[in-house]
């Protein structure tokens, strides 16, 4: 008996270093994805510095900034509802699959959302919507592919394959998003969802039942949650319902 002990000591050590050592190697990619990102941020910045030299008094517009002081306060709004919302669903999808998300990268996320919100969905989606003579099918279509890009980045990266379930939310979720910004013709209400479910899910790294996970695998534990996919058709309903306030 104490030699089985010691042996199930011996593997219980083992096991705690080696997750040591993954949750090691989340921090330092976490480190290294935020130096990229500032680089990253730097494209979306010209972008936006190009359009304004080029459109001037319409730039703002054509960015999806043009937001009438009324509905940012609905935004105000909508983002603290919408964060507390959030947290909630992301603790009881945590609990459920026994997960802990540790710390929490505000910066990256918000900029996150910022780039796609003013580049992706102002900007381009802004652009082909006013282009065509069917923008619901730019809706649905963008929509879809904000849900393809995720496997399809996660695949060639990381060489991990996503759930259908995860993928099925982030169409749904971008669906509902997208709607909110064709309705209201600007991205206050879209980017404060954005944000909202952002800040609340992403985290410095992953822990699963005592094994450190990667960013990629954690999108099949949260999105890929039916939690998660019914919210995201809630949201869509609301979306849905939604009327321009004036």
């Amino acid at each position: 008996q104490p030699q089985n002990l010691n042996q199930n000591l011996n593997q219980n050590l083992n096991q705690n270093q080696n997750n040591a050592q993954d949750l090691q190697r989340q921090l330092q990619m976490f480190e290294a994805r935020m130096h990229k990102n500032d680089s990253a941020d730097q494209p979306d910045a010209a972008i936006v510095a190009l359009v304004a030299l080029r459109y001037r008094s319409s730039a703002l517009e054509r960015l999806g900034l043009k937001i009438p002081p009324r509905h940012l306060m609905l935004a105000a709004a909508t983002f603290g509802v919408g964060l507390a919302v959030a947290a909630l669903l992301v603790n009881q999808i945590a609990l459920g699959r026994e997960l802990d998300i540790i710390g929490q990268h505000s910066a990256f996320s918000l900029s996150q959302v910022l780039h796609q919100e003013i580049v992706l969905r102002g900007l381009l989606l802004g652009a082909l919507v006013a282009a065509v003579p069917t923008p619901n099918f730019m809706v649905v279509g963008f929509a879809a592919v904000f849900a393809g890009i995720h496997p399809l980045f996660f695949w060639f990266t990381f060489d991990l394959v996503t759930t259908t379930t995860a993928i099925a939310t982030l169409f749904v979720f971008g669906l509902a998003t997208n709607i909110l910004f064709v309705r209201f013709g600007h991205i206050a209400f879209s980017a404060a969802t954005h944000a909202a479910w952002n800040l609340s899910r992403f985290g410095d790294a992953y822990v699963v039942r005592g094994r450190s996970i990667s960013e990629a695998q954690s999108f099949a534990e949260l999105e890929g949650s039916g939690l998660a996919l019914g919210a995201s058709i809630v949201l869509l309903a609301i979306a849905a319902a939604t009327r321009k306030p004036t």
